[in-house]
């Protein structure tokens, strides 16, 4: 598929373009709440540049930077 080319993944899925065997996991309310971290500056300017290079490379069609 198309994003084998964009080197989005670092790993094999084991299948081009499906969800492999796992089935959704319901998780108790009542566990802790998940820490959120904000991208630092330099996290987001790197990906920015990803996004900039997906852009060239799909000729200005890159969907993330389309508001």
């Amino acid at each position: 598929g198309g994003q084998t080319n964009l080197v989005l993944s670092s790993g094999d899925d084991g299948e081009e373009g499906g969800i492999t065997g796992a089935a959704i996991k319901r998780l108790a309310g009542e566990r802790p709440r998940l820490r959120v971290l904000a991208a630092t500056s330099e996290e987001l300017a790197l990906h920015n540049e990803r996004l900039a290079s997906i852009d060239k490379s799909s000729g200005g069609n890159c969907i993330w930077l389309k508001h």
